[in-house]
């Protein structure tokens, strides 16, 4: 699973600002989630699993 998990981890496009681009706005900027948006989102999932 963790090895599918650094694939699909693998696939995305980050930056120094955002850990996850989901798109490009029509004048060319990212929007995404932020790199602190995402160690909240992980820390969460690791609260739900225990």
């Amino acid at each position: 699973m963790k090895k599918k998990a650094r694939k699909l981890e693998d696939s995305f496009d980050s930056d120094e600002t955002l850990a996850f681009i989901a798109g490009y706005t029509d004048g060319g900027f990212p929007f995404g989630i932020t790199h602190e948006e995402m160690e909240d989102i992980e820390k969460e999932g690791k609260m739900e699993t225990k």
